[in-house]
């Protein structure tokens, strides 16, 4: 079996993004790179978001706008489109 070199990656994750035609955006780039890669890819944002608003709640306790900078944080990662492994996929 033939190892594929990583600018050989490289040009086919953006041939599969012009395939797709999905922008090549960052994620994206990620997903299309990972895929081609056999790279398993694990989002760890809604994991990373839970643990910030719970310790803003927290803090919330003594600084009532973290609350909402809490509640903002949830909402956004929540709606994230082209989620990985959340709800958008």
């Amino acid at each position: 079996m033939k190892t594929i070199t990583p600018i050989e990656l490289a040009r086919q994750a953006f041939i599969q993004l012009s395939n797709d035609k999905s922008p090549p955006t960052p994620d994206n780039y990620r997903r299309a790179y990972n895929k081609i890669a056999g790279i398993e890819f694990v989002d760890h944002s809604a994991i990373l978001s839970k643990s910030l608003v719970k310790i803003l709640c927290e803090m919330g306790k003594e600084r009532l706008e973290l609350v909402a900078v809490a509640q903002s944080i949830h909402k956004l990662v929540e709606n994230r489109p082209n989620q990985v492994g959340g709800a958008a996929s």
